[in-house]
């Protein structure tokens, strides 16, 4: 069966499907690829196939706060290079999260609920990013930096500090176009108005 769901807020196209798992490295003893898929309509308008991920190894994110348990399902990433493997590695995309493209999440980072992370953006440092919330184009979120609910950061942005970006905040390419934001501590390459 496949389950075909498009929305106006999304403007998304998501289909659930079995397909052929990506490789793995012999480094990665992090995580593996499940079965199950969803195709995605990229940034640049073409499909991109994300594999659900299954944890190999137990986490630790954010001090303790958050824990991952061999064997957790997490969320969904088009390649292993969206989410650093290596060792000294607590960064986890939970189940719902997608991210894809050359999108990467990295250090103790975490995404989850529906968020997604694509195009070349970086989620890393112990920043998270969750809700219905997108980091995409180049822009980056660091350090402890929170950003929920329907934000947006995209273009050049740089989210970082202890700065929480929520509501419906949109900030691209040095300007802070709408919303809400916590802490104002470390907006690169932005001004709120």
């Amino acid at each position: 069966m496949i389950l075909f769901k498009e929305t106006k807020d999304d403007k998304m196209a998501e289909k659930m499907v079995n397909r052929e798992l990506p490789k793995i490295s012999k480094e990665n003893k992090k995580f593996v690829f499940t079965e199950e898929t969803k195709t995605v309509v990229g940034s640049d308008g073409k499909e991109h196939i994300l594999h659900r991920i299954r944890a190999m190894r137990d986490m630790i994110l954010g001090g303790g706060s958050i824990v991952v348990h061999k064997g957790d399902l997490g969320g969904f990433i088009e390649k292993e290079e969206n989410l650093d493997f290596s060792e000294k590695s607590n960064a986890w995309v939970f189940e719902g999260a997608m991210v894809y493209e050359s999108a990467h999440v990295t250090d103790d980072a975490g995404v989850s609920n529906k968020a997604q992370v694509y195009g070349s953006a970086c989620v890393c440092g112990n920043a998270r990013v969750f809700d219905r919330a997108r980091v995409f184009d180049q822009a980056r979120v660091s350090f402890f930096a929170v950003v929920y609910d329907s934000a947006h950061i995209h273009g050049t942005a740089e989210v970082c500090g202890y700065t929480y970006v929520h509501g419906k905040a949109e900030l691209t390419d040095g300007k802070w176009t709408y919303g809400d934001i916590t802490e104002y501590n470390c907006v690169k390459e932005a001004r709120r108005p």
